[in-house]
């Protein structure tokens, strides 16, 4: 019973966060509404009973590297999986703070994931948390909410709504963006495909064409990132979703965006709505489509009274 009511949350909590992705502008009162929902269902989530039960996935292959459910050549799988744990990591690590685009990903002994069987359909790995690293009471692992943020990305890179591609990148790191291109360029030039199934969801590619598309629209050519200055107040900010309204001077230009996780205390802007100053937004654009912004610095009032 725990394990049906906790998928049956988390399918409405993706359920509702991407509605409010595809909320117009314009829809104040239903932004409103769609967001408190949001609110109440973490925190059943939270209220659920504690279970130990350890980040569990399954990740298989298929094309020229496979032979059906027999077996597979190691060479593949190695920089394949190997490929793939960089990804989780970097989701990971980008989760609490800036990381770089090259060298060794932070804190990468915490998102380690153990080979602890092969899954068939058609070959390929059972992956899992390292014993010990479980979940506090209430509370998903770092590792599990990575491995259920890939889950999303691959689907989102899979399928052909650019709306809710531009909406996962824009709040993943560039590293994890990097690490999903070599992720997925391992398994094009080696003429493969994946799936990958945690929890009650599964994602991945059909062929290589689907692959094809999925590297092309995460290229670097198509994914444009800026920082943009804008004048104004903040409207107001939900610090569990981290997320915000900014009002521009003198255009009245209304923007919604995310808060990074360099601003460590989102709850302290509430204490400043309405009051005007300049902030730095980094927009991302996914081929011409609109931007969606993240602040990543915590404001600066000239003076906070």
């Amino acid at each position: 019973m725990i394990i049906s009511d906790e998928t049956r949350l988390r399918a409405e909590i993706d359920h509702v966060q991407r509605m409010l992705a595809e909320l117009p502008q314009d829809a104040a009162i239903g932004r409103l509404s769609l967001s408190s929902r949001l609110e109440e269902l973490k925190k059943e989530l939270a209220a659920l009973p504690f279970s130990s039960e350890p980040v569990r996935a399954k990740l298989t292959f298929r094309g020229r590297p496979v032979l059906a459910s027999y077996g597979i050549f190691a060479d593949f799988a190695a920089k394949a999986t190997t490929a793939f744990s960089d990804l989780v990591a970097a989701l990971a690590a980008g989760r609490d703070k800036p990381i770089s685009l090259s060298g060794p990903i932070p804190n990468r002994d915490q998102s380690r994931l153990l080979i602890t069987g092969t899954a068939t359909g058609s070959f390929g790995f059972v992956l899992e948390e390292e014993p010990g690293q479980g979940r506090f009471p209430g509370f998903d692992s770092k590792l599990s909410q990575a491995v259920d943020e890939t889950t999303a990305l691959i689907d989102a890179v899979s399928s052909d709504d650019d709306e809710e591609l531009a909406e996962r990148i824009s709040q993943v790191s560039n590293r994890t963006i990097v690490q999903l291109r070599v992720f997925l360029k391992e398994l094009f030039d080696n003429d493969a495909v994946c799936t990958l199934s945690f929890r009650d969801r599964e994602s991945g590619f059909r062929d290589a064409n689907e692959l094809k598309t999925a590297l092309d629209r995460i290229a670097e050519g198509n994914v444009h990132e800026e920082v943009e200055t804008y004048y104004g107040s903040f409207q107001g900010v939900l610090p569990n979703s981290r997320s915000f309204e900014f009002l521009t001077e003198p255009d009245d230009i209304l923007i919604r965006g995310k808060i990074g996780s360099e601003v460590t205390d989102p709850d302290e802007i509430n204490s400043y709505l309405h009051k005007p100053l300049k902030i730095r937004l980094k927009a991302f654009r996914l081929g011409s489509g609109r931007a969606r912004y993240v602040l990543e610095e915590t404001p600066k009032w000239e003076n906070k009274t």
